[in-house]
C-alpha cells in the first residue's frame, strides 16, 4: 500500500508515518511546515515543500492553500497514492478537500473542531468533514464535535494515538529517577510546546510559590516555539533560572530518559483534544501527572489516583499540588504505578495503530463510499 500523509512533523505524525512504513508500506509525507524536531524519516520519503523552488516566491503566497495545494497536487500525481491522510482540518485537511482524491483519510486535532469550527471558517470544515472518507478523532470531545456535524459512525472513528510503551516506561532507579533516601531534590518537568495555548507561563508564575515551601524542587521545562525567549526571561527575571532548565525541543527519542530523571510532570495547556500524548508519554514512565482541566483529561486522571487536574491559570492551584506531591514520596509512587499500568492496557501505541490499518484497508476495500 502506498500512504501520502498531508501534515506537520511532529512527534504523533512522524510515529504514525513510521509504523506503516516499517510494515513494509510505501509511506511518503508531505509538509509545508517547520518540523518540531529535525526529520529522522528512516523509510519515510519526506517531501518538504517549504521551499519555492526555482523562482523566489512571495511569503504570503508561499503561505496560501491555494499555491500548496497546486505543489501538493504535483508530488500527489508523481506519487499515486493509495491513501491520502491529511492531519487538521483548517490547513491540510482543506489542501484534501481541493485535491478530490479518494480515499481521504482526515485526522482531527482538537482546535480545528472545537473552536475553528464556529468561527468564520466553520463552512469550509465542515466541507472538509463531508469530503473526508473517514475522519479519525484523538479524543471523546473531537469525536462529539464531529458527530454533531452529521458525520456518523462508520464514518468517524476514536482512536488514539496511543503512546510507545516500548521506549515510554518506568526505567530503574539507576537508570533513572534517583532513590528516594538521601536525595531530597525533586525535579518537576514540562514537555508542552512554547505557544500561546500551551500557557507555559503559569508553571513559571508557580515556580516561586513551590519554592517557597520546596526549596528544593527543581524544574525542566521541555520545547521551543515563539515564546520560549519571553518565558526564559521571565525566569531569569523571578530570580528562578537557577533552578529552571530550558534544553529546548528534545527528540522524541530522548524523552524517555528526560521524564524518568522527573519527579513530576506538569501541563498547563489551555486546550487539549483527548488526552495530550505528551501527557500519556509522562504516564507511560511512571510520573504522577498535574494537567489542567481540557478535553478528556478528567476521564484519564481521576484525583489522587493517576494524579491531579486544576483550574486553568492558576500558578497557586498548580504550585499546591506540586508541593503536595514533593512531600509525600509513597503517593507519588503509588500514582505513578497506577499510570504505567493505564498507559499500558488502555493507550498502547501498537494497538491504536492497528486500528488506524483497519480504516484503511476498510476504505482500500471499497468501504465509505
Amino acid at each position: 500500500m502506498r500512504i501520502c500523509y498531508l501534515a506537520t512533523w511532529t512527534a504523533s505524525t512522524e510515529k504514525m508515518a513510521k509504523y506503516f512504513a516499517k510494515r513494509g508500506n510505501e509511506v511518503h509525507f508531505i509538509t509545508f511546515d517547520d518540523p518540531m524536531y529535525d526529520y529522522d524519516p528512516e523509510e519515510v520519503l519526506v517531501h518538504d515543500l517549504r521551499k519555492s523552488g526555482r523562482w523566489p516566491i512571495h511569503r504570503k503566497l508561499l503561505n496560501s492553500i491555494l499555491y500548496r495545494t497546486i505543489r501538493a497536487r504535483r508530488e500527489i500525481n508523481r506519487i499515486q497514492p493509495d491513501i491520502i491522510h491529511s492531519h487538521y482540518a483548517t490547513e491540510y485537511g482543506i489542501i484534501g478537500l481541493l485535491l478530490r482524491r479518494h480515499p481521504f483519510v482526515l485526522s482531527v486535532w482538537g482546535s480545528d473542531v472545537l473552536i475553528d469550527l464556529k468561527g468564520r471558517m466553520g463552512p469550509l470544515i465542515l466541507q472538509v468533514l463531508r469530503a473526508a472518507d473517514h475522519v479519525h478523532c484523538d479524543g471523546r470531545n473531537t469525536y462529539q464535535a464531529v458527530i454533531e456535524q452529521g458525520i456518523l459512525p462508520p464514518k468517524v472513528s476514536l482512536i488514539y494515538f496511543g503512546v510507545d510503551t516500548e521506549n515510554f516506561r518506568p526505567n530503574s532507579p539507576d537508570e533513572g529517577r534517583p532513590r528516594e533516601e538521601g536525595n531530597p531534590v525533586k525535579r518537576i518537568i514540562s514537555t508542552r510546546m512554547h505557544r500561546p495555548i500551551y500557557d507555559v507561563g503559569t508553571l513559571i508564575e508557580a515556580i516561586p510559590l513551590v519554592l517557597k515551601e520546596y526549596p528544593d524542587a527543581q524544574f525542566t521545562v521541555v520545547g521551543g516555539g515563539p515564546l520560549r525567549e519571553t518565558l526564559m526571561d521571565t525566569a531569569k527575571k523571578a530570580g528562578i533560572d537557577g533552578v529552571t532548565d530550558f534544553p529546548g525541543v528534545v527528540h522524541n527519542k530522548d524523552l524517555p530518559h528526560l521524564l524518568n530523571a522527573a519527579d513530576i510532570y506538569v501541563s498547563t495547556s489551555l486546550s487539549d483534544s483527548g488526552l495530550a500524548i505528551s501527557t500519556a508519554e509522562a504516564m507511560a514512565c511512571g510520573l504522577p501527572v498535574i494537567i489542567t482541566d481540557f478535553g478528556d483529561n478528567a476521564n484519564w486522571v481521576e484525583e489522587n489516583k493517576n494524579g491531579f487536574v486544576i483550574p486553568a491559570r492558576s500558578p497557586k492551584a498548580l504550585a499546591e499540588k506540586i508541593v503536595y506531591l514533593c512531600k509525600h514520596p509513597l503517593e507519588r509512587e503509588r500514582i505513578g504505578k497506577n499510570n504505567w499500568l493505564k498507559m499500558s492496557e488502555e493507550y498502547n501505541y501498537y494497538r491504536e495503530m492497528e486500528k488506524i490499518a483497519a480504516v484503511y484497508s476498510y476504505l482500500m476495500n471499497g468501504g465509505g463510499k
